[in-house]
């Protein structure tokens, strides 16, 4: 099949799997069987690929993320990897469910959502595969050590791992040791700043939510990760076209990805409009307002952090 006529068959794939996103459980089949179409259909085009937002399907993922980490486990021939995910809340929308489905990937799951352990069991029943754990409880950098130790005695590896708790992301990221793991996954906060490596001040609790009315002073910027990933050993190879969650790999493998490696200024998303104003509500400021209401608020430089 000529290029042209693959991508036109992807852009079907995803339109109708977009139409299905927002559906009924029943229609859960459907939107998998999809998904495996979609991405079947692009791996074609995985050697020709100059950005990773090229690669973006999305399924049970956010903004096209199942579809970046089929092209980074093709890469990586990652047949059947081991995934923690940090922050999956009710396991519907998150990074690890299709490659759970579609790879039988080995998933640890963590969130203090308390409709967790229904929904895992509700699709521990559904899976053939054993290798699917969760653990309901709120992260933070006293614990964060030992979760992972725990994650990695049930799965034996932990080849991915994905961290998105609105908070205290970079913190926590820190204390984990990363023993073994290839990829990680991160969400950015560009609201925080335009370029600088700063995140927000590290509190045990802290709720995006009751720290500042716009629920936009949380996490960190997306140079803060790089500076703390690269000093470990990981290389950032690129971000989703929403702007939201960057991806990163053992810098040993770095060759494989250096055709879609962009600068980090090319991911920054300046619509994404999800601030509130005072009394709750959406604003729809743009980016450059978002930033101009946190700028006072308290940071951290993380290169200054001893």
């Amino acid at each position: 099949m000529s290029s042209r006529r693959l991508k036109v068959l992807n852009r079907l794939l995803r339109n109708a799997l977009a139409s299905l996103y927002h559906s009924s459980s029943r229609n859960l089949e459907n939107k998998y069987l999809l998904g495996v179409t979609a991405i079947k259909s692009q791996r074609s085009c995985y050697p020709n690929l100059s950005d990773i937002r090229q690669a973006e399907v999305r399924v049970f993922s956010q903004n096209g993320e199942d579809g970046i980490l089929d092209f980074i486990f093709e890469q990586l021939q990652l047949i059947k990897p081991n995934i923690l995910e940090i922050g999956v809340g009710d396991f519907a929308e998150c990074n690890s469910k299709f490659a759970n489905f579609f790879r039988s990937a080995g998933v640890y799951l963590l969130d203090s959502d308390k409709g967790l352990s229904q929904i895992y069991e509700r699709y521990r029943s559904r899976r053939i595969n054993s290798r699917f754990f969760f653990e309901q409880t709120w992260i933070d950098t006293a614990n964060a050590k030992d979760i992972f130790s725990r994650a990695k005695s049930k799965l034996g590896t932990i080849d991915v791992l994905s961290i998105d708790i609105d908070g205290n992301d970079f913190w926590v990221l820190r204390e984990i040791p990363l023993d073994g793991v290839q990829v990680i996954i991160v969400e950015y906060n560009p609201s925080l700043s335009d370029s600088k490596p700063i995140t927000v001040v590290y509190d045990p609790s802290f709720d995006r939510t009751k720290k500042h009315y716009s629920w936009k002073y949380y996490g960190a910027t997306l140079e803060a990760f790089q500076d703390l990933l690269e000093g470990r050993g990981f290389s950032f190879i690129g971000a989703t076209s929403q702007g939201t969650n960057a991806f990163f790999v053992k810098s040993d493998f770095v060759n494989l990805f250096r055709k879609v490696i962009k600068n980090t200024s090319e991911y920054k998303n300046l619509d994404s409009r999800e601030a509130r104003n005072e009394e709750g509500a959406l604003s729809f400021i743009d980016i450059r307002s978002e930033r101009e209401i946190l700028k006072d608020l308290p940071f951290v430089d993380v290169q200054k952090i001893d």
